[in-house]
């Protein structure tokens, strides 16, 4: 007795368990910690987390001793230990079950140790936790050659060049899966556990294994698996959208934001955004407030929707677009927002939405490339019958998850690049520092990455992320672009507007910039090498010298430079119109199906084929 009183109230823990609940402390790399690292030390007795990299830097506390089997235990934990088996021993088998139960459950809650020997030498009955977990499997690399292999005699028809290159990325994408998945499924299939497939990331999402099972090598031993990841993730970057509230209407004058990078002048042009829809990752969206319901592809007029395929919550399964914290009504606004305020950069772009982040600003891996599945491919309520067709040409994303581990949305993210979908992300609010872009999807090559400016002084914002990113042993420069972030009016609530600031808002300007440069140019839609090149070509060149030695464009804090969309399509229509088949093709470009078609085909297929080249080199 007297040994176990003195590890549990004089054994330094490793870890400082209770200091990391209540300060929020915890490395990286410990929230990453995937299961097949907590279950390497034990198969059937322990399971710890432990981060992979210890970083002495961190305000976390580590200290390095010898681990005996129980020096992993947080203090509370030792003292709950101890207190009950004080109280067995008062009190034999007064609370045998009950307490064993409660302290293995509380020890995986705060601590991520589960130690089935001790509830045992403490009298109790051992429940063993379970976890939700994803598996992953090696992704399917798509290269350029592939692509114009495939579908090069394609490339002069661009919605029917679009609509073949998303349908051959996802089969692909579901044959690779197949393939690769078969001998963990086996198993599954085995152990008659029920998962979900996954063919973007490769993975597979299952629910409620025993840790007991999790830790057994015959489970981690199929062919084809890389690793598996816990499957609940926090979304770090803040999510506020409690700023000043409106209080004037402005009929049909564009806001602040939205002059300050040329969007009136595109509009004055008559682009709007006409014939692209955006796709948006974030806490939900309020499809009746006045300022985005006419964009919704789900309304119906009337004020009547419809919501297969224009709405997806993995968290609740609503049927019904909601947005309990008003974060994704604000940045939608800022894409689409207008008729009493014109918030929205792309008016007449259409949206659809999944709430990629529920309560508590949480998401999940699954959640996250469910997302990305659906606005590639969509499905109705059910999650049945995808219709590729209705995929969205570019998806916002003003969210960021440090807790996820490099790989984990990389090839999710990649496929959509694949696919031609242009996607935006936010850059995080951890600035001034460098190196402070750390969470996915804004680390990504194939991600459109955006920084927030500070219209008021041209200057960036001080929250906004700087570069390089290192995630990947590369000094990636990032962000790719700055917009305005700070004081950023769009809707929230039922009708409501308010201020907001951060890269969450000036990410939604530039997937709306996007919109607008497709609708003038839509020869350019989904070419996203040939998008991205003219927004940064035309870009605001703003040099500097912090986070790194560069001062001229691109670097590591304005990337690029300051979006200026007016200039982008300009020189963009230019560019292309220049081209002879042009003139030829310009009213095929708003038609649809075989009427499309049809007028396609009436143009002068050699002229055509001439702009095809010039485009594609």
């Amino acid at each position: 007795f007297s040994q176990v009183v003195h590890f549990l109230t004089v054994a330094p823990p490793l870890y400082d368990f209770e200091d990391v609940i209540q300060e929020r402390r915890s490395p990286p790399d410990m929230l990453r910690t995937n299961v097949v690292e907590m279950a390497k030390d034990s198969q059937l007795t322990q399971v710890h987390a432990e981060p992979k990299n210890r970083d002495v830097s961190s305000s976390f506390s580590y200290q390095s001793h010898q681990a005996r089997p129980n020096s992993r235990l947080g203090m509370e934990a030792r003292l709950a230990l101890f207190l009950a088996l004080l109280l067995l021993c008062v009190q034999p088998g007064a609370a045998k079950a009950e307490i064993g139960a409660n302290l293995a459950r509380a020890l995986v809650e705060k601590a991520g140790i589960f130690e089935p020997e001790m509830a045992r030498a403490a009298g109790g009955v051992v429940d063993v936790p379970a976890v939700n977990i994803v598996a992953f499997f090696p992704p399917f690399v798509f290269t350029d050659q592939m692509l114009d292999d495939e579908l090069g005699g394609y490339f002069n028809q661009v919605n029917l060049y679009n609509r073949k290159r998303r349908r051959f990325v996802v089969e692909r994408l579901q044959e690779h899966a197949e393939k690769t998945q078969a001998s963990f499924l086996e198993t599954l299939n085995e152990q008659n556990i029920t998962y979900r497939i996954y063919y973007s990331a490769n993975a597979i999402a299952v629910d409620d294994v025993p840790i007991t099972t999790v830790a057994d090598k015959g489970f981690q031993s199929a062919a084809d698996l890389l690793y598996l990841q816990l499957n609940n993730l926090a979304v770090v970057d803040g999510i506020d959208v409690n700023g000043t509230k409106a209080t004037s209407q402005i009929q049909g004058e564009p806001e602040n934001h939205l002059q300050w990078v040329g969007v009136p002048e595109v509009w004055s042009m008559g682009y709007t955004g006409h014939g692209t829809t955006v796709g948006v990752v974030d806490t939900g969206a309020n499809h009746a407030h006045p300022a985005l319901k006419h964009s919704y592809r789900g309304s119906q007029g009337n004020n009547t929707y419809t919501h297969d395929y224009n709405w997806l919550d993995p968290h609740d399964f609503t049927a019904t677009p909601h947005d309990p914290i008003g974060h994704g009504s604000h940045v939608t606004g800022v894409v689409v927002g207008g008729v009493d305020r014109m918030t929205g950069a792309a008016p007449d772009s259409q949206w659809i939405a999944c709430r990629g982040i529920g309560a508590n600003n949480s998401g999940t891996l699954e959640g996250y490339i469910r997302c990305n599945e659906f606005l590639l491919r969509p499905t109705n309520l059910n999650g049945d019958k995808p219709k590729i067709w209705l995929g969205a040409d570019m998806t916002s994303n003003s969210w960021a998850c440090s807790d996820c581990q490099k790989e984990d949305l990389l090839s999710s993210f990649d496929a959509l690049k694949a696919a031609g979908v242009a996607v935006v992300a936010a850059a995080q609010n951890s600035g001034p520092a460098c190196s402070t872009i750390l969470g996915s999807p804004g680390i990504y090559a194939s991600v459109f990455t955006v920084g927030a400016q500070n219209v008021a002084s041209n200057l960036v914002a001080a929250f906004s992320s700087r570069g390089p990113v290192f995630t990947d042993g590369l000094a990636r420069i990032k962000p790719d672009l700055v917009a305005p972030g700070v004081n950023i009016m769009s809707s929230v609530g039922t009708d409501q507007y308010r201020f907001a600031s951060g890269t969450s808002q000036a990410t939604p300007i530039v997937t709306g910039a996007i919109g607008l440069l497709w609708d003038a140019v839509p020869e350019l839609k989904g070419l996203l090498d040939l998008t991205y090149g003219f927004i940064e070509e035309n870009a605001q060149v703003i040099q500097t010298s912090e986070c790194g030695t560069r001062t001229e464009s691109p670097n590591n804090v304005y990337g690029h430079g300051g979006l200026n969309i007016y200039k982008a399509v300009t020189n963009a229509i230019k560019s292309v119109r220049g081209q002879k088949c042009y003139s030829c093709l310009k009213p095929c470009f708003k038609l649809t199906g075989q009427k499309q078609q049809r007028c396609q085909q009436a143009c002068d297929d050699k002229v055509c084929t001439r702009c095809g080249k010039k485009k594609r080199a």
